[in-house]
């Protein structure tokens, strides 16, 4: 047979290559990702240097189309590989004019049947993306907590064994001809500090999640109506609560029982869907990972008498909101009930540098779920109350009279005429939300345990069970509520400013993504990216400037890695009318 080019790349060597059925095992290191690519029987696997296989094939494929137009049968098996190489990486990758953070999760969903055959490779994969060999100092690496501390304990020594196994790598065999080849990328393993992350992850409900949401955010995590199938047990978000507090134990006892492993596990973290999940349902998870890991640091220092490095937190937040407002309590509440301290960061933070008035004028009039407003008032309302805030009489009053108008309409009529004797006030109102992280109280209306510690809750207790148990409240607290934005103005501005300094006062840093934060939070241009109100050195220093740090997100939905972040910072300096040497030194001292 005379075999065409199309031929000759079908033609192989066992029919194993055709069915792709296959006794090879799953790769261990990234040169096996491309050696087991059915194209390196053809084209040469350069590891991390040169192009890869399939950017070869591309490349002779279309050199041989150019000087061969009559081979009609290659050049429809070329372009249809083509076609489903095109259509996976637009399923995968998320697209320009799907912003949100809602529509990321899906995005990042679909790369897990694909990246789950190569979890042997990611922490490898990941620092070479980064930069490892070309600059790279210090590698991030962040996986979701297992439930069983057995599990978290192998997956830790796993970590280790990694980071240990490619150290050493990067110094075995001097005298070996592929170890000098690749001496550039691998010397960059021995410079580079490694971190663990591990991230509770914020599930709002299966409906939000598959992109089918139901009105009022029925069938989800927070529905108490649900307890019939399983999702919750009368309770909002009890399930969800009890699925976690799993993972939390089994960080604190994988801790207790090694606790070396600090040198590699540097921080918790909770990610995923901001809006969805809030601040008084993740609060207990930190609670118990820390109260236990704490615990065995001091054991430790104690029985060998040397201090672990302390755990950090990293909280994504301030990055998916209706409401600036909103986005604002979000990264109030991250320091007061999550501990955030210097030290910490957290992620995204885009509501602390977006321009206020710019926003109140774009967003003149918006709907938001009237729980959300509730719980925006009374944290303004608390705000009020912190010295040296600038708040008008006339605000203070408006805002009063907002949350007892609301309180009355998420708790209306009930069959139990005790309920509608109770008479709101915003003092009552913001005493109920302070209960919400308060465990005795949450444990006086049987909240987890299903039993509550007295007879027949009254008062303010009764109104306590009533939001986490009552459908109906529920239905009204997901109800829509009509805001008008611009009355909101110098109100904003000044929550703004008051979060901005805590924050910048407590040294914790802002982490920044800029391909992400362009895409999730619907960014026109990087030249408009709220980065440039937070960082200091770029004109802002009239405001409380913070710490910032940039970093890149998943590479893979994204498709981008942290050198290109930083390339495009730099660009985009350049086009405000910085000069080379200025962008430049700006970017080596965030660094």
């Amino acid at each position: 047979m005379t075999p065409s080019t199309a031929m000759w790349m079908l033609q192989c060597r066992s029919p194993n290559h055709v069915t792709q059925v296959s006794t090879i095992p799953l790769p261990r290191n990234m040169d096996e990702v491309q050696t087991l690519d059915p194209l390196s029987d053809y084209f040469e696997a350069n590891g991390y240097e040169g192009p890869s296989v399939q950017l070869q094939f591309l490349w002779h494929g279309m050199n041989y189309l150019r000087n061969n137009p009559q081979d009609r049968l290659f050049a429809h098996l070329f372009w249809q590989v083509e076609r489903v190489r095109g259509q996976v990486y637009r399923h995968c990758i998320q697209r320009p004019l799907t912003p949100g953070l809602m529509n990321f999760i899906r995005f990042y969903e679909r790369k897990s049947p694909v990246t789950s055959l190569v979890d042997q490779v990611e922490f490898e994969s990941s620092g070479v993306l980064g930069g490892v060999g070309h600059g790279l100092r210090s590698l991030e690496v962040r996986t979701s907590p297992k439930s069983d501390a057995d599990k978290q304990t192998k997956y830790l020594d796993g970590f280790v064994s990694n980071i240990k196994r490619l150290k050493a790598q990067s110094v075995s065999n001097p005298n070996d001809e592929k170890a000098k080849q690749g001496k550039l990328q691998f010397d960059g393993w021995q410079k580079l500090e490694v971190g663990l992350v591990l991230h509770f992850l914020k599930f709002r409900g299966t409906p939000t999640d598959r992109g089918e949401p139901r009105s009022y955010d029925l069938a989800n995590n927070a529905d108490p109506s649900q307890q019939n199938v399983g999702v919750n047990n009368g309770m909002r978000w009890q399930e969800f609560l009890r699925g976690q507090r799993a993972s939390a134990n089994a960080i604190g006892k994988t801790i207790e029982r090694r606790p070396e492993l600090l040198s590699v596990l540097r921080a918790i973290d909770v990610c995923r869907d901001e809006h969805g999940v809030p601040c008084w349902i993740v609060a207990p998870l930190f609670k118990i990972a820390r109260d236990r890991i704490f615990g065995a640091m001091a054991n430790y220092r104690r029985l060998k008498h040397v201090e672990l490095p302390a755990l950090r937190t990293t909280i994504h937040v301030g990055e998916d909101f209706v409401h600036l407002s909103t986005g604002l309590r979000y990264m109030d509440e991250a320091v007061e009930h999550l501990g955030l301290q210097q030290g910490d960061r957290v992620g995204h933070g885009l509501a602390l540098g977006i321009e206020p008035i710019s926003w109140t004028n774009e967003f003149t009039r918006l709907t938001m779920p009237c729980e959300d407003r509730w719980f925006d008032l009374i944290w303004e309302r608390q705000k009020h109350q912190q010295s040296g805030a600038r708040f008008t009489n006339d605000r203070r009053t408006f805002v009063e009279s907002e949350i007892v108008r609301l309180a009355q309409f998420i708790f209306g009529s009930s069959k139990n005429s005790e309920d509608n004797d109770f008479e709101w006030t915003f003092d009552r109102a913001m005493e109920l939300v302070s209960w919400l992280y308060s465990q005795a109280k949450l444990n006086e209306v049987g909240f987890m345990s299903g039993r509550m510690t007295r007879q027949r809750p009254t008062g303010l207790t009764r109104q306590l069970e009533r939001y986490l148990t009552e459908p109906a409240v529920y239905c009204r607290c997901r109800s829509v509520e009509w805001v008008c934005v611009t009355s909101d103005r110098p109100a904003v501005v000044e929550l703004q400013r008051l979060v901005r300094q805590r924050y910048s006062m407590r040294g914790i840093a802002i982490e920044v993504n800029p391909v992400c934060n362009l895409l999730v939070g619907n960014l026109t241009d990087l030249q408009s990216h709220p980065l440039w109100r937070l960082a200091p050195g770029i004109g802002n220093d009239n405001e409380a400037t913070l710490q910032i740090t940039v970093g890149s997100d998943d590479p893979f939905p994204f498709a981008t890695n942290l050198p290109e972040e930083y390339q495009f910072l730099y660009d985009s300096l350049v086009l405000a009318g910085k000069s080379h040497a200025e962008a430049r030194g700006w970017l080596q001292a965030i660094q």
